[in-house]
């Protein structure tokens, strides 16, 4: 009979478990005494985490309250008023193909220098207030901290339970580091590793409820791939009905608010919804994942597929997640150790370094120095040789992604790159 096991399930039964004996009198030492030494540094980590969290929390608020005496800037200029809604919802790629004789375009030529003039201020007002109420010092505190429960979790996950006590505490770490929405998913491979070990018992007398689908199912990545192809299949015969259209003289009527014709706006918003969809979804099976980085591969050889920043973060939290359910149980999974010819932690630390050297304030990576240019094309071309290495090279750039919140890093024709190279690095591991 299957047995369907959750995180909150384990942590309720681990809790009533009784503690190891770890006195003073005892000689023994605890199979599991690795496991358990984390969590007091955890839980210390956790706390430092907090108070590093309200000393940023009091230095945005001094920051407030010192932008509310100083006098005001010039307001931005203002859209004609029958434009205003359409001015805060058009994307950078529809105001390129929106007429030059629009009156928004007008009004966004006319105005452009002022509005950068204005913006210019803004931003340096900001990073004067920043820097003098202490807000990059608290950060910069704040994320070693985090980094440092990364890094620690990150041990966690790959020291296998011997034990009920060392399985109740790699939960109770899991309980600490809990405050990411996919944590859970990314830790199920290691428990469940360590359940089946523990218990003694086949594979097929636990299911870990939404980890994997059983052969019969069809991977999900496939649906999905063929929903957003569709959809973009059916964006793109409407943009040549729509310009057919044109070069025969025909008007075309606007939808309510906005420039594009009705039937536009909705396959806009089906090729979105379906890019989103693709994006939350997580390959199950080694075809799919291999499917999945083809299509995205050659989507991304015109543009970039998951341009929008949160789209990305999205793509590679997912696909990380999938690289652990299909690697975990490989052989080479067993390897934590990268070969002699596998670079991809010397190129980390060599970007890692470089890209320190240059963090600060928003408009400061817009001028990447050319060592870290450097570096950051190394590592595009890395390639990981193991399941440790892999992580490290995904989770790294996982990181970059939430850092680099204009898309100065990640995006553009590198990401096509790093796709093409990632392909490579899974075709030998699987």
């Amino acid at each position: 009979m299957n047995t369907v096991v959750s995180v909150a399930s384990l942590a309720s039964a681990s809790a009533m478990a009784a503690p190891p004996n770890l006195s003073p009198a005892s000689t023994e030492i605890h199979p599991d005494e690795k496991l358990l030494s984390f969590i007091s540094r955890l839980k210390s980590l956790r706390r430092r985490l907090k108070t590093a969290d309200d000393a940023c929390s009091k230095t945005r608020a001094r920051v407030k309250a010192a932008e509310s005496q100083l006098p005001p800037l010039p307001p931005e200029p203002e859209p004609p008023s029958e434009y205003a809604d359409l001015w805060q919802r058009i994307t950078n790629a529809e105001m390129k193909v929106l007429s030059d004789k629009h009156p928004l375009a007008v009004w966004e030529r006319d105005t452009s220098d002022a509005r950068t003039a204005i913006h210019r201020m803004q931003r340096d007002r900001q990073v004067e207030l920043d820097e003098r109420c202490g807000v990059y010092t608290a950060e910069d505190e704040f994320d070693e901290i985090w980094d440092e429960m990364q890094e620690v979790g990150r041990v966690v996950y790959d020291t296998p339970a011997r034990t009920l006590d060392g399985l109740r505490a790699k939960v109770l770490a899991l309980k600490l580091l809990a405050w990411a929405d996919d944590v859970d998913d990314e830790w199920w491979p290691s428990i469940r590793r360590d359940i089946l070990t523990i218990s003694r018992v086949g594979s097929a007398s636990i299911v870990v409820q939404d980890e994997a689908l059983s052969p019969s199912e069809s991977d999900p990545i496939f649906a999905a791939i063929q929903q957003d192809r569709s959809a973009y299949e059916a964006f793109f015969a409407r943009c040549r009905i729509e310009d057919e259209m044109s070069e025969r003289g025909e008007k075309r009527a606007c939808a309510p608010g906005d420039y594009r014709t009705p039937e536009m706006v909705a396959a806009v918003n089906r090729s979105r919804a379906a890019r989103a969809a693709l994006a939350n979804t997580t390959p199950t099976t080694p075809e799919g994942l291999a499917a999945y980085l083809n299509y995205v591969v050659e989507w991304s050889f015109d543009e970039v597929m998951f341009g929008d920043d949160e789209e990305t973060q999205i793509f590679i939290r997912t696909l990380r997640r999938s690289v652990f359910e299909l690697l975990s149980a490989l052989p080479s999974a067993d390897r934590t150790e990268p070969p002699a010819d596998d670079e991809t932690p010397r190129l980390i630390a060599a970007h890692r370094a470089a890209f320190a050297a240059i963090a600060g304030p928003d408009d400061v990576i817009d001028q990447l120095s050319d060592a870290e240019d450097e570096h950051r094309t190394a590592l595009w071309a890395a390639r990981p040789t193991t399941r440790a290495s892999l992580d490290a090279y995904l989770e790294y750039w996982a990181d970059l992604a939430r850092r680099d919140g204009d898309g100065f890093l990640v995006n553009g024709r590198a990401f096509s790159d790093f796709l093409s190279k990632l392909r490579v690095a899974f075709a030998g591991a699987i």
